[in-house]
């Protein structure tokens, strides 16, 4: 029976000893690499600029369309597309007739919020025009390489049919004081308070 060379036996047990230890470094260059990536993609989604659109019915019967930076850094070349085309239903209130809906905004800050107002509550509900739009906003990042877009819907049917609380605020407050001004301007020396 021949005997087994210990040399070669040694090399063999050598050569798999090398063979696992690469494998493993592919192994962690392999994770390594996607962490790596993941790791890319997360600074990259929390240093971007994210542009908003949305309702606000902050006044009771009134809904502004506000545009807002939400992320940290500069938008550029910000664009909206509305399907349906959007429509109010006061003419003077159309926002195809405002300029960031005509021609977008070169530059949007981050935290910049712009808003207009768009429509009346109750005419809107009862009108013909639909209650729900989609809007695609496109923009780019301050360098103008990386190119972004967020679909959006706007629903007016979220505002309909629901209970509300009339809050007062500064405006009430300033009515009442405008009556009260006019009430003392009627009032005259040596008179007999009403």
């Amino acid at each position: 029976m021949p005997e087994s060379d210990p040399t070669s036996m040694t090399d063999v047990v050598r050569t798999v000893f090398i063979g696992l230890q690469l494998v493993v470094l592919i192994a962690a260059a392999f994770f390594g690499r996607r962490q790596l990536n993941e790791a890319k993609e997360l600074r990259e989604a929390q240093t971007r600029p994210f542009v908003v659109i949305d309702l606000d019915s902050s006044a009771h019967t009134l809904f502004d369309l506000v545009v807002k930076n939400i992320g940290p850094t500069l938008a550029r070349d910000v664009r909206f597309e509305f399907d349906p085309p959007i429509r109010s239903t006061d003419d003077d209130l159309d926002p195809n007739k405002i300029k960031m809906f005509r021609e977008g905004i070169s530059t949007l800050a981050p935290g910049k919020e712009i808003r207009t107002l768009f429509e009346t509550g109750p005419a809107r509900h009862k009108s013909e025009l639909p209650d729900t739009y989609e809007v695609t906003v496109s923009y780019s990042d301050q360098t103008g390489k990386r190119q972004y877009q967020e679909r959006v819907d706007l629903d007016f049917g979220l505002y309909w049919d629901r209970p509300t609380v009339q809050r007062r605020d500064v405006h009430d407050l300033y009515k009442q004081l405008e009556t009260i001004a006019k009430e003392i301007k009627k009032w005259r020396p040596g008179e007999a308070v009403p």
